[in-house]
């Protein structure tokens, strides 16, 4: 019991410290007029430029940024603003964004520049941290007489970042480019260490099978014992794409972050022999007799094996598999989600299918 103790806390180690960092780090959010600073200028009796400075870490909506004229003395004929990034936001979906500091141009028509113009901005934006304002209203009143310069305003695109890019060509790839990318993703981890406890479990369910056992029968039990943790991680990728970012959202509260912390900290006194953790007489009993017909080759248990493996492993391949589930919240697309969590876990047993179907040759005889 000590020792499987031990292995948990190996295992779970890395994902909960990752978590208590970020619980004890909590971003802190600047108000709105400091996260995005508005500035118009008239450069001529018709046109205004309108200059937006965006603090590192926020982003403008590039839709719900408008204009207009709150009183009589003008008309805007239209808005130009730069091209955005392409970002797919949980809350509107696709659309284009400004991670970056801009400026537009407005063209009046109708100008009396007798009057002074008073224009209405509107604007909404939102941190990366996942915190979005309400719609940011703010009106300027201009002297059109106040020219600050007649040279024509230059209109600066946002440049996208990497992760834009990486983005960018996933939603533009197709369903089996993607696929692929996630079974390609499955074969590197597969040869991480992660994997490798795997390997005498499902190695001794094929001895326990007997010392005649064919290899289209060890390719069977390989076969149900990958296809468990796939199922598993599937379920998974559905849940993440239907959720959103609901789920990684939930998993930061401060309740559930607590009770894993308690957790941790009940294990961690029972390694050091302040008290034994053990199962009761009657379910050690059951789970013995499970484990022996689980050892004896039938397919259904080997799948449930291969479930409860995939559950095990999973906070050892974290960092990777938080990835993929971050991008699969994004794309709010269950069959997408679940099927590339299925192929990462297919690529991730390759191995175990390779070296289970030859167990009967590789593996020493009693």
């Amino acid at each position: 019991m000590r020792r499987l103790l031990l292995l948990a806390l190996f295992c779970f180690a890395p994902l909960a410290q990752a978590d208590l960092l970020s619980f004890g780090n909590k971003p802190k959010f600047l108000p709105p007029d400091q996260a995005f600073v508005l500035k118009i200028e008239v450069v001529d009796q018709r046109t205004l430029r309108a200059h937006f400075t965006i603090t590192p870490g926020y982003y403008l909506y590039r839709d719900k940024t408008t204009f207009s004229i709150a009183n009589d003395t003008a008309k805007i004929a239209h808005v130009t603003l730069p091209p955005g990034e392409t970002k797919n936001d949980p809350n509107f979906g696709v659309l284009q964004v400004f991670h970056d500091s801009f400026q537009g141009e407005l063209a009046l028509e109708a100008v009396d520049v007798k009057m002074p113009l008073a224009v209405q901005a509107t604007y909404q934006g939102c941190s990366d941290e996942g915190l979005c304002y309400p719609p940011i209203e703010k009106r300027y009143t201009l002297e059109l007489t106040q020219v600050v310069s007649t040279a024509p305003p230059v209109i600066t695109p946002a440049p996208e970042d990497e992760n834009s890019r990486i983005a960018q060509l996933f939603r533009d790839g197709n369903f089996w480019l993607i696929v692929s990318f996630f079974f390609g993703a499955g074969l590197l981890l597969a040869l991480t260490p992660c994997v490798f406890p795997m390997i005498p479990i499902l190695s001794g369910i094929i001895v326990g099978r007997g010392r005649h056992i064919t290899h289209a029968h060890a390719f069977l039990l390989s076969l149900a014992y990958v296809l468990g943790m796939a199922v598993t991680y599937a379920i998974v990728g559905v849940a993440a794409g239907y959720s959103g970012s609901l789920l990684s959202n939930a998993l930061q509260t401060p309740w559930v972050l607590g009770g894993f912390a308690a957790l941790f900290v009940l294990l961690a006194l029972s390694m050091f022999g302040l008290y034994e953790l053990q199962l009761p007489a009657a379910l050690q009993s059951r789970l013995s007799d499970t484990s022996n017909r689980l050892h004896g080759g039938h397919l259904s248990g080997v799948f449930a094996m291969g479930a409860l493996s995939a559950i095990i492993m999973g906070p050892c391949v974290a960092a990777p598999l938080a990835g993929a589930l971050l991008y699969i919240s994004q794309t709010h697309d269950a069959v997408l989600g679940g099927t590339a969590l299925f192929v990462l876990a297919l690529g991730m047993g390759v191995p175990l299918l390779l070296i289970g179907t030859s167990a009967g040759t590789l593996l020493p005889k009693a």
